[in-house]
């Protein structure tokens, strides 16, 4: 049916059908004037004088009869108000307190008063509602002209209805001071307290509700700040149960047509936000409820405010490292895969799997080895054969990491080449060369080369001579640490000082080179290379030599021999005999020579005669 609406406002005198209960003291008198379907008011005095200080409870209600059986009646903006002084029988009003009342909607049964249920005169009135009375006096305040009642009434029906209100003040009335209108109130049910009479009926035609037209409408804002703003926050939703039912919708929630009434209407954030109270100056924790009152032709709005809540970031990363003869390392050993699934799913990605943003929660990583190595476990004490699957968690704002070892299957051979050249002599490299002089300078150079299958890594080289211990010459630093792969070499040049060792001797150069696989570290080979360099000895001072004689460069390896003077061949007559005979012939025959002249010069000489 349709529905019916009718106000009772105490000012509006001139209006039709405007109905005026008047009651003065105790007793009921007055006038009622008809009204058609526009708002009315009831006034009465049913308690008399009323002297009360501020925190009273004043509670208020209405019942009616009348109407048609099943069609609800709303009393929309029902309220009662008591207008107070300052003195007792004062003329000045200070203010008036106003009772705010249920609005329905309550549905006549045809079998009495609508919502009083036991109207007996020993049990006290019902209550739609009460208020503390607010400090308006600083004082006693006073209350002797009765109170007013006035609400929009509305209905699916225009039968007409006969009202009556009712209100009390028990401490007032020199009783406890009593909420009647709280059930969990000791006094609530005490008709000595909580009794009250009742106005003079007032009838009322109420206005059909389809004549008139109420939304509801919801907002989830952006609290900026600590301050209110109109920017709507799309993803959370809204719904409302009241007067009638309204199911979740997102955020906003459009204006909805809607039957007048009171509303509960709920919120749920959108994510990443949180409901917050926004006043201006601070934010803090707010609720997702929230009461909204649609009144009769009218419209109301359930606002919420939220902000960001900090978004944390997490990561998950993975690894597989070498495990070198049972100790862990982080050695990443590259050719496997790494994904991950739980939270969020990682596909496969190759080793390393580098730190990646992904939901908070639990893992599980799986790994595939690289070729030609296989999972262990890596306890420092023993390899044993391991899992290829690692559960991770990922904490909130975190990080967590899989870490797999992985050593080879099988250790594969590791060979280099070095050779070692010089170039004493200042005209080219070779492997053992002649110095001019002691003391001097000499360049070195090593060539190193991987003759393996797979790839090495140069971990040190170092020179030595017999007087002189290991140490790594400066061109090491750029060799050092250089992986070479099958088939290539490194050159390292470098001069010693002073190299050159006394003339006529020889002095051997030594390199060391260790290179160990370049994804296994414990795979290692050391080799050896040398190189010679001799100083030539003194030249000797004979006029005629025969052979090789002191100064004259030989060959590598040769050895240097200086020759005594020889006598030429043609010196003598060749007897046959060997030349050590001949020698010894030649002494004699000058020893006999010589003794013959000894001889001669001392034979006696003949004296001439004189004459």
């Amino acid at each position: 049916m349709l529905g019916v609406v009718a106000r009772v406002t105490a000012a509006v005198m001139s209006l039709i059908g405007l109905l005026l209960i008047s009651v003065a003291g105790a007793g009921l008198a007055g006038a009622v004037t008809p009204n058609s379907g526009t708002p009315s008011t009831i006034s009465g005095s049913m308690d008399g004088d009323l002297a009360f200080p501020a925190g009273s409870w004043i509670a208020g209600g209405y019942h009616f009869t009348g109407g048609t059986v099943g069609d609800p009646v709303t009393f929309e903006n029902a309220e009662i108000s008591l207008p107070v002084s300052c003195t007792l029988g004062g003329s000045t009003i200070a203010g008036s307190i106003v009772v705010p009342l249920s609005v329905g909607p309550w549905t006549p049964t045809g079998t009495g008063a609508v919502p009083w249920v036991n109207r007996s005169s020993t049990n006290p009135l019902p209550y739609e509602g009460s208020v503390q009375a607010p400090n308006l006096c600083n004082g006693d305040m006073y209350n002797s002209s009765g109170a007013t009642f006035t609400a929009d009434v509305s209905s699916t029906s225009t039968t007409a209805i006969s009202v009556k209100f009712h209100y009390t003040v028990p401490a007032g009335k020199s009783e406890p001071n009593a909420d009647c209108d709280d059930p969990t109130d000791a006094y609530a049910t005490d008709s000595a307290v909580c009794s009250s009479s009742e106005s003079q009926a007032a009838s009322i035609t109420p206005t059909l509700t389809s004549e008139l037209t109420q939304t509801i409408a919801g907002h989830i804002y952006l609290c900026n700040s600590g301050s209110q703003t109109a920017t709507e926050i799309t993803g959370g939703t809204l719904s409302a149960t009241g007067a009638q039912t309204l199911t979740s919708t997102p955020n906003p929630l459009a204006a909805t047509d809607v039957a007048a009434g009171k509303y509960t209407m709920d919120a749920t954030a959108p994510a990443g936000y949180q409901f917050v109270s926004c006043d201006g100056t601070a934010i803090s924790p707010g609720f997702n409820t929230e009461k909204v009152k649609v009144p009769a032709g009218g419209s109301a709005t359930g606002t919420f405010y939220v902000s960001p809540t900090s978004v944390p970031v997490q990561t998950i990363a993975g690894h597989i490292y070498l495990c070198n003869s049972g100790s862990q390392t982080a050695t990443e050993i590259t050719g496997g895969t790494l994904s991950a699934t739980g939270a969020q799913t990682l596909t496969s990605t190759p080793n390393p799997l580098a730190a990646t943003d992904v939901a908070a929660g639990k893992y599980t990583m799986d790994a595939t080895a690289p070729a030609g190595y296989q999972f262990v476990s890596c306890d420092g004490t023993a390899i044993s054969p391991g899992f290829n699957t690692e559960k991770v968690k990922v904490p909130a704002g975190g990080s967590a990491t899989g870490t797999f070892y992985v050593s080879p299957t099988s250790v594969p051979s590791i060979t280099l080449g070095t050779s070692q050249t010089n170039d004493a002599n200042g005209t080219s490299y070779a492997n053992s060369e002649t110095a001019t002089k002691a003391g001097e300078n000499v360049p070195f150079r090593v060539t190193v080369t991987n003759t393996s299958s797979g790839s090495v890594t140069i971990k040190s080289l170092t020179d030595s001579w017999p007087s002189q211990a290991a140490f790594a010459p400066i061109c090491a630093t750029a060799v050092v640490g250089t992986a070479l792969q099958p088939g290539a070499s490194a050159t390292c040049d470098f001069t010693v000082d002073g190299y050159a060792p006394p003339a006529g001797q020889s002095l051997q150069d030594t390199v060391d080179v260790t290179g160990c696989q370049s994804s296994d570290t414990s795979n290692c080979v050391t080799v050896s290379s040398t190189s010679i360099v001799t100083t030539a000895a003194v030249a000797a001072s004979h006029s005629d030599t025969v052979g090789t004689t002191a100064g004259t460069t030989v060959p590598t390896n040769s050895t240097v021999t200086t020759l005594a003077p020889q006598v030429p061949a043609s010196s003598l007559a060749f007897t046959g005999a060997p030349a050590h005979l001949r020698l010894l012939l030649e002494i004699g025959l000058s020893l006999l020579s010589a003794g013959l002249l000894v001889v001669w010069m001392a034979r006696p000489r003949r004296r001439s005669a004189r004459t």
